[in-house]
């Protein structure tokens, strides 16, 4: 996996009586993950995603989504059905196992990023 190399903690949401985290976070992509892209002449693109990172009640973290962000103010003002502002690439990035110590060590990761597990404790929303 590619390093992070920012990421904020945006806000808290509950869903289904569950608090989650939504955290911000960009990764510089290589120049094989941008192979076949329109980007793909623009080595070390930085690209936008939000994880989506369940409490577990303590001050440990779970993740449950990744979406990509690809959201632009110059085409996402109106409503664009075309095209996908937050697409779904959990999978792509992690495949499909749940116990996964990748997804665990990426956590980790987002969460000692300055100020993330700081601002989630406190819920400083930014």
């Amino acid at each position: 996996m590619n390093k992070i190399n920012h990421a904020r903690f945006m806000r808290s949401v509950e869903t289904n009586g569950k608090v989650m985290a939504e955290v911000e976070f960009s990764m510089e992509l290589s120049s094989q993950q941008l192979e076949g892209s329109q980007e793909s002449s623009q080595e070390g693109r930085q690209q936008k995603y939000v994880a989506v990172l369940e409490n577990d009640g303590g001050l440990s973290y779970k993740l449950r989504k990744i979406y990509k962000n690809d959201s632009d103010m110059a085409i996402d003002w109106y409503d664009n059905t075309e095209h996908l502002a937050y697409m779904d690439v959990t999978n792509s990035m992690f495949g499909d196992s749940q116990l996964s110590e990748d997804r665990e060590s990426f956590v980790l990761d987002v969460l000692d990023c300055e100020g993330v597990r700081a601002d989630m404790e406190s819920g400083n929303n930014q």
